[in-house]
């Protein structure tokens, strides 16, 4: 009896659900305005609809199937709202993360799209989207304005109530006008955070505030605890963080809701976007998924429970976190909503502060009841809490692609088989009414429903990868090696799926790498072989996963259609080679060190990393003066007949094999040829600089000393010239007496000149006579009074940049992109190694 009510409730519950989502906002006497929040897995995507447009805040999704989803779901929202022509006002994009912006491409694809905002960041995992769109609106190839929004715009207002223009806020309704503002943008100065918080993507997302009449929303992205702070004191003694309805930040992780936001927010209502608590629970290996995260976390949770007191009817068991990987069922009885327990969730609104939400189903919660963990111990001396026994540790949460998933549980209160999925979309009213029909009839149902659904066709058949072996016999899948997928009940998959061979591409680690399509298949026994290769359709897929160096020891191989899901698979554990040693690979290889042994046999056989300007002197050849026949030394080839390795030299050498080295390695993962980055470019141009400004110092020193030095002989000539000429007085015997002692004065005086002029002259000689080499080390870091500061400053930190260029380019198979600070940083010591140059004086 009690289940027969359940499934009552819940077929009741989903034609309610279906027929809201059909029917658009009152356009009559009282209008009112809805906000969609979409389930699109671990990802989020809010749509905006008020009586006279609509806006979409974010396009991000879990996965292809997820972007399907919320394309349809779109398609069949502009089906009940005609007079909107397909055309959306305005598209937000938080932050370029992938979970915010997967689907920008296809959307902006098929549907018009007025006005773009975004936070003018151009990096992390979903910058490609961002890039993408930005160069489509400046070509002209799409109707869109596009608005960006940085920080400094809205703390330059005359008032803190946010910024907002047409671009920002293009919904004017006949009968009411929403208002649409941003709080808070993209930040080109750091406000004070530490520099890791100033690098996260998260802290710089747009966070936008709704006012429809007395009904307000709030949207803060993925913004964290530091920059939530820093929006709560910038708004303090206003009303704007004040709103009715908040969509949780950052998916309900516990880094993005604290006590004194809500404190502001004073929220009646709060949504969660995040995806269902299994989601990853399969794949362990796989960081990138709710599970792994722990969404929603306890921690967010406790905090909305005591800010909110609006109850939730009926309340319900959902699936929360205490820490990654631990979830457990939790009573929810405040007005807290999350896609990952209701599937799509509607708040319906008019201008009076009044509000209904909706939910699209109710998905089974975990298995165990979460136990909360025991209250903080108190402090005895001043009342307050005491610390945690073992500090937590606040793990930075990255943003990646999510790879597909097969969802388990069922939309519209029915569950599919073991195998299947649940729909790719919100149900329509026919699916649900299908359902009522087929009543509790399960194996008919899933029938149904895969005829309808083409991604629950595709894992009805009970079909799954088996193994997979490579031609050398083992499971190992490198690139351009032939690997054989051995799947059961692969034809009757097929058949049912309604599959070309042709169709299928390969996945690994549930991420589709389209466009890499089968060299043979044989239906009959179940195997396909893939020639694992990068294509410009995977090119991307490849980059991610070879990124994550988690799991290069070894990834789960399957395959599917582009559409996916992939089909489960065992192959868990196949070892993945990211190198082939392929002629490509030793080529390259080769080259490499061909080239930096060449260099390195120049370096020690040749001047070409010492000092030019010893040549400079005016002697044929100063190396051959008495120092060097007094050590012992041959003129025609020792070490110490060598002038001294260049400090400015070698620091260009260094970025020159470093860049080399690091462009032939992305050429052999990627198969792209770098471009240069400004950031290679501004290293390559201080470390030229600085060898130029050194040779220009030391050339200016040397040509004073050589024109001292011709002027002392001069001087000493002309010396000599009155020497000689009063010595003839003196000899002169004719001469009176008085004047042959003025002679006599005058000769004992230029005698002392030339004695001084001498000695000056002796002075200048040594300071040119050049510094004999050493040893590469002293060289470089010493001048002739010994080591110098100045010289060792950069040398440490052109190794210490080169170190962090050669690690983020590996983590990365990017260019490293350096900051401001870093490059300042290089500049600083280069100009402070060329100011002491000035300096240097020999002795």
């Amino acid at each position: 009896m009690r289940q027969r009510t359940l499934t009552v409730v819940s077929f009741v519950g989903s034609v309610a659900a279906a027929l809201f989502i059909l029917s658009g906002p009152s356009r009559g006497d009282e209008p009112r305005m809805r906000a969609h929040f979409v389930d699109v897995g671990q990802g989020a995507a809010t749509l905006l609809e008020f009586p006279c447009g609509a806006v979409l805040i974010d396009t991000g999704a879990q996965d292809p199937e997820h972007v399907a989803r919320l394309i349809s779901y779109l398609d069949r929202f502009f089906g009940g709202r005609p007079d909107l022509n397909a055309t959306l006002a305005e598209v937000i994009i938080t932050h370029p993360h992938i979970d915010h912006s997967m689907g920008l491409r296809p959307i902006a694809g098929k549907f018009k799209i007025l006005n773009y905002v975004d936070d003018g960041q151009m990096r992390g995992s979903g910058k490609a989207n961002v890039i993408w769109i930005r160069k489509q609106i400046k070509e002209g190839k799409l109707p869109t304005r596009l608005r960006e929004v940085w920080d400094d715009e809205i703390q330059n207002l005359p008032e803190r109530r946010g910024l907002t223009d047409n671009a920002i806020d293009p919904i004017k309704c006949d009968n009411c006008d929403p208002k649409i503002v941003i709080l808070s943008g993209g930040m080109e100065e750091n406000p004070g955070w530490s520099q890791k918080d100033f690098n996260n993507l998260n802290n710089h997302s747009l966070v936008t505030r709704v006012d429809f009449g007395e009904s307000s929303f709030l949207f803060t992205g993925d913004m964290e605890a530091p920059a939530l702070s820093t929006l709560v004191e910038y708004y303090s003694g206003t009303d704007m963080l004040r709103a009715d309805v908040y969509q949780v930040g950052h998916h309900g992780s516990y880094n993005a809701t604290t006590d004194g936001f809500l404190e502001k927010a004073t929220p009646q209502l709060a949504v969660i976007s995040c995806g269902e608590w299994d989601f990853g629970k399969d794949t362990p290996k796989n960081p990138f998924t709710t599970f792994a995260y722990g969404h929603p976390r306890y921690d967010a949770i406790d905090l909305l429970n005591h800010a909110i007191s609006t109850p939730r009817r009926p309340a319900i068991q959902g699936g929360v976190f205490l820490s990654p990987r631990k979830p457990g069922r939790l009573q929810i009885d405040k007005a807290i909503y999350c896609t990952g327990w209701d599937g799509t969730i509607t708040i319906d609104a008019d201008l009076h502060g009044k509000f209904r939400a909706d939910v699209e189903t109710h998905k089974s919660p975990p298995s165990n009841k979460l136990e909360p963990p025991e209250p903080e111990p108190v402090d005895h001396e001043d009342g307050q809490p005491a610390p945690m026994r073992g500090a937590r540790l606040v793990a930075r949460e990255k943003e990646r692609p999510r790879s597909a998933r097969s969802l388990i549980a069922a939309k519209s209160g029915w569950r599919p088989a073991a195998g299947a999925t649940s729909l790719a979309v919100p149900p329509t009213v026919d699916d649900v009414v299908a359902h009522s029909l087929e009543g509790s009839d399960m194996e008919a149902a899933d029938l149904a429903t895969a005829r309808r659904s083409p991604s629950s066709q595709r894992a009805y058949a009970g079909a799954w990868v088996t193994d997979v072996t490579s031609e050398s016999g083992g499971q190992q899948l490198s690139l351009n090696r032939p690997i054989s997928i051995n799947i059961h009940n692969f034809k009757q998959w097929l058949i049912s799926s309604q599959l070309r061979s042709d169709q299928l591409i390969l996945y690994l680690d549930g991420m589709p790498l389209k466009g890499l399509h089968p060299d043979s298949v044989f239906d009959d026994i179940g195997v396909v072989t893939f020639v694992p290769r990068r294509t410009p359709e995977s090119k991307e897929a490849w980059n991610r996963l070879l990124t994550r160096r988690d799991s290069l020891g070894s990834v789960a191989v399957s395959l599917g259609s582009e559409e996916g899901p992939p089909l489960k698979t065992k192959a868990t554990d196949v070892k993945l080679r990211a190198i082939n040693r392929d002629w490509v690979f030793w080529t390259t290889l080769f080259a490499f060190l061909g080239i930096s042994g060449l260099f390195l046999w120049l370096s020690i056989s040749s001047n070409i990393l010492r000092d030019p300007l010893i040549s400079q002197t005016e002697d044929p050849n100063p190396y051959s003066d008495s120092r060097t026949e007094e050590a012992g030394s041959d003129v025609h080839g020792s070490k110490v007949d060598r002038p001294p390795y260049s400090l400015g030299l070698t620091q260009m050498a260094f970025w020159f094999i470093l860049v080399l080295g690091v462009a032939l390695y992305l050429w052999v993962m990627t198969e792209d040829f770098v471009v240069f980055s400004p950031t290679i470019l501004a290293l390559m141009g201080v470390s030229a600089t600085t060898a130029l400004g050194a040779v220009f110092v030391d050339s200016t020193k040397r040509q004073s000393l050589l024109a001292r030095r011709r002027d002392l002989i001069a001087t000493s000539a002309s010396v000599q010239a009155k020497i000689d000429a009063l010595k003839v007085q003196v000899d002169d015997k004719k001469l009176a007496r008085v004047d042959r002692a003025a002679a006599e004065q005058q000769l004992d005086m230029s005698h002392r000149q030339l004695l001084e002029n001498a000695a000056q002259l002796d002075s200048v000689k040594r300071q040119l006579q050049p510094r004999m080499s050493t040893h590469f080390i002293f060289d470089i870091l010493s001048d002739d009074t010994g080591i110098s500061l100045h010289r060792f400053q950069i040398a440490v930190w052109t190794v210490v940049l080169g170190f962090i260029f050669i690690v983020s380019a590996y983590r990365t198979l990017a260019v490293p992109d350096f900051d401001a600070t870093l490059l300042a940083l290089m500049g600083i010591s280069s100009g402070t190694y060329i100011g002491f140059k000035f300096s240097e004086t020999r002795t």
